[in-house]
C-alpha cells in the first residue's frame, strides 16, 4: 500500500513539472493587438531613436509615447505637428515606441464656460468658506 501512495506521489509531481514546463514555452514572437492613445503632438528629443518622428503627450496619464512612422504616416504626422495638433494614434507598442499604423487629427477639447449658475454656487461656497474661517478665528 505504501509503494502505491509512493509511486502516486511520483508521478504527480512529475506531470506537475512537465505541465509548468509546457507552461513556460510560449511564442515570443506573438503579435501584440493595435493600441490606440490620444494626446497633443510634440518634437521629438534631439538622442530619439532611429525612426521616431514625433513624441505623444498622452492626454490620459503623464507619459511621453516615441511615434515612429514612415511614409505617407511620417509626413501626415509631420504635418500635423507643425499645427501642433491633438492627434488619435493606433499601432503596436513596446518599449515606449509606437509604430503608427494610423493617426487621425481630434479637435482640442475647449475648457467649458461656466454659467451665470455655477458662479453663484461658486460664490455661494467661498462666503460658507470664509463664514467658516472668520468662526474658527474668532474661537482662537
Amino acid at each position: 500500500m505504501k509503494r502505491f501512495f509512493r509511486l502516486l506521489l511520483i508521478t504527480t509531481l512529475a506531470f506537475s513539472g512537465i505541465l509548468r514546463a509546457d507552461d513556460a514555452v510560449k511564442p515570443a514572437d506573438k503579435p501584440k493587438p493595435d493600441e490606440t492613445r490620444s494626446g497633443k503632438l510634440m518634437e521629438k528629443p534631439p538622442n530619439a531613436v532611429e525612426g521616431v518622428v514625433a513624441v505623444l503627450r498622452s492626454s490620459t496619464a503623464d507619459v511621453d509615447i516615441n511615434l515612429a512612422a514612415s511614409g505617407d504616416i511620417a509626413a501626415k504626422l509631420a504635418e500635423l505637428l507643425k499645427k501642433g495638433a491633438e492627434v488619435q494614434v493606433s499601432g503596436p507598442l513596446a518599449n515606449g515606441v509606437m509604430k503608427v499604423a494610423n493617426v487621425v487629427e481630434v479637435e482640442a477639447k475647449k475648457p467649458a464656460n461656466p454659467t451665470p449658475d455655477d458662479d453663484a454656487k461658486a460664490k455661494k461656497k467661498k462666503d460658507r468658506q470664509d463664514k467658516k474661517k472668520a468662526k474658527k478665528g474668532d474661537a482662537n
